[in-house]
């Protein structure tokens, strides 16, 4: 390890020098508070290098029970990752006085409380993970803007996030004891027979940006009689509004919340932080939205459940296409989202076809019963027993036919009916698939493999543009660990793996990247049933289905 001496002393032997002269500072540096890692220098001032920072967790000041269990840990590093990205955002946005570069930056953190790989804890010592463009004066080292930039902006942003002295006390214990209540909620969901729970209170209205409530929103409520309180590890019970196992319908007057209310319902597969108005809005982790998405691919998806034999479909224990119809893309996506371990769909009439949730529809009524070629959703789920759905919908069948119904006004639950219904059958899980990748093209120009985020809730793989307009991604680091483990999926998907097991692993495997730094400071958690739907979507996927013999006879 060098010292600070040695760190300026090569600094100031480039100084005026050519701009490569910056790779001797490849290696590690001990520095006053902090020790500084130059991983990957940049070839030339228009790139940016790969940097960390290090903290010895004793002399951080972190006390132990900011991080004493999972949720704790997760979130005081998300926590971190914050105060880091608002420092850069103070000391180093822009490039230092008097010459190029100089910026510091992390991904901008969301609302979400991810695992996040631009910060890591361990037992030893707080790592924070960025990126830096060193500083250039044309085409050379200047040695006071580099000097700058390492002792003067990097050293504030250190002193700011990765020290307990910079933070008031309540703002840590505030992030930590949210994330590990809501956590504590979630674990209990199955063993209570909720898919969900809407905590009293809750503000689910977004700002159009989606980083805040909305300024004046009503906070949501429910009838007493519907409300149950569930305890916690840190302060008073949470009361709210419970969503059992079956089928739930969402009804109300427009522009009234219904969507707002499905969306938050999303959200809550991840915890929140203080002050987002939905911390305690949680969900089952592996809860789907599903939406038209007409045009989209398939390959060999069992759709049985959902479909019956037609022109579109010939064979719905195996259906293939180049382009969907915008209601098969549902019974589609469906079918994935089962097939990939869900256990909760979410759909709502504004983004989906009237047939896929009801049959009540005018054209549906033209047809004889029984020979529609979807099977609504409404007949599809069980009360127990199989996957959960909320629906929104104003339909009068999917009403009448649900296990409850949740009346939204204004943003709060005005009535709530539990409701006796001939419940269908338990239907066995969509067969497993077998993915192979060997006609994806992951190739474009002179890169082998190029799969990188184009969006939030979009994805370029090689030359085609991959959206997931449903999947639960909220923040680009979430994107760009899918990217790393879809690129993991070339090799990975031989028709080796069940589709399940093969996102599973590959999620597991990018996640260990990002925390062992091969993947910079990019990436946050994201689920498998989220690198489903973008394997699912890819063009050229090839996915078999393994037959059993008597299948075969």
């Amino acid at each position: 390890m060098a010292s600070k001496e040695v760190l300026v002393k090569t600094l100031r032997n480039a100084d005026g020098k050519s701009f490569q002269k910056y790779r001797a500072l490849e290696g590690f540096f001990d520095l006053d508070d902090f020790t500084l890692f130059f991983d990957d220098i940049q070839n030339d001032p228009s790139g940016y290098s790969r940097m960390r920072v290090r903290v010895p967790l004793s002399r951080s000041g972190f006390p132990q029970d900011a991080y004493s269990c999972a949720p704790r840990k997760t979130a005081l590093r998300d926590l971190i990752a914050r105060r880091f990205w608002e420092s850069t955002r103070v000391h180093a946005k822009s490039p230092v006085p008097g010459a190029s570069g100089g910026e510091i930056s992390v991904p901008r953190p969301g609302q979400e409380i991810l695992d996040r790989g631009t910060a890591v804890l361990t037992p030893y010592y707080i790592e924070v993970r960025f990126r830096a463009v060193l500083p250039s004066a044309g085409k050379t080292v200047p040695f006071r803007a580099a000097e700058e930039m390492i002792f003067g902006r990097l050293a504030s942003i250190v002193r700011e996030s990765m020290f307990f002295g910079a933070y008031k006390q309540s703002k840590v214990y505030g992030h930590v004891i949210t994330a590990e209540n809501a956590d504590s909620i979630r674990s209990r969901l199955g063993g209570m027979g909720l898919v969900s729970f809407v905590a009293c209170g809750s503000i689910l209205p977004r700002r159009e940006d989606g980083l805040a409530p909305l300024s004046g929103a009503v906070p949501f409520d429910a009838p007493a009689d519907t409300v149950i309180s569930i305890d916690v590890p840190n302060g008073e019970p949470v009361r709210g509004l419970g969503i059992p196992e079956g089928l739930t319908i969402v009804c109300g007057g427009s522009g009234h919340g219904k969507s707002s209310f499905l969306e938050a319902i999303l959200a809550g597969v991840y915890d929140h932080i203080p002050e987002d108005g939905r911390e305690f809005v949680i969900t089952r982790p592996d809860a789907v939205m599903i939406r038209r998405e007409e045009g989209r691919s398939a390959s060999g998806v069992d759709v049985s459940r959902f479909v019956r034999r037609c022109r579109e479909c010939p064979d719905p224990s195996s259906f293939t296409a180049e382009r969907t119809s915008s209601a098969m893309s549902q019974a589609v996506a469906a079918s994935e989202a089962i097939e990939s371990g869900s256990g909760l769909l979410l759909l709502d009439e504004n983004t989906s076809e009237p047939s896929v949730i009801a049959s009540g529809s005018a054209k549906s009524l033209l047809i004889p019963a029984g020979s529609e070629p979807f099977i609504p959703i409404i007949q599809s789920i069980p009360s127990s027993g199989g996957p959960s759905a909320i629906a929104v919908t104003s339909s009068t069948e999917a009403i009448e036919s649900a296990d409850r119904v949740i009346v939204i006004d204004g943003f709060v639950a005005a009535g709530v009916q539990e409701r006796e219904r001939d419940s269908p059958p338990s239907k066995p899980s969509v067969p497993d698939r077998y993915p192979m990748a060997h006609n994806i093209v992951f190739s474009k120009g002179r890169k082998e493999v190029h799969v990188c985020p184009s969006g939030t809730r979009s994805l370029e793989v090689g030359t085609d543009s991959v959206r997931v307009p449903s999947a639960a991604l909220f923040d680009t680091a979430q994107t760009a660990l899918l990217a790393d483990a879809l690129s993991a999926c070339r090799e990975m998907a031989d028709g080796s793996r069940t589709l399940r097991s093969l996102v599973e692993e590959a999620v597991s495997g990018a996640i260990a990247r990002a925390v062992s730094c091969e993947s910079g400071p990019d990436a946050a958690y994201a689920r498998p049933e989220d690198l489903a739907a973008v394997l699912n979507r890819t063009p050229r996927l090839v996915a078999i289905r393994k037959r059993s013999r008597r299948e075969q006879l």
